[in-house]
């Protein structure tokens, strides 16, 4: 499981990548976000880039969200 928290915007973006290229081929891997703050689009992209990357080799990527997280956007 991979917890995310705070900000996800383009400056922690770096932290967020690595940590999702750690995830092994066709590996079921969960993200839970329920501590972020706010996020943007670059979050998103890299959420979605990766979930595209398991799915095409056999994994999946679980995203955990509840209603209202990270529901501010423009962090900074």
């Amino acid at each position: 499981m991979l917890i995310v928290a705070g900000e996800v915007d383009a400056e922690s973006a770096d932290a967020l990548h690595a940590a999702l290229n750690e995830l092994k081929p066709g590996q079921r891997a969960v993200v839970d976000m329920s501590g972020m703050i706010c996020r943007d689009s670059t979050a998103v992209d890299l959420l979605d880039k990766h979930s595209r990357r398991m799915n095409l080799s056999g994994g999946a990527l679980l995203i955990r969200c509840p209603p209202g997280v990270g529901e501010r956007r423009g962090c900074g």
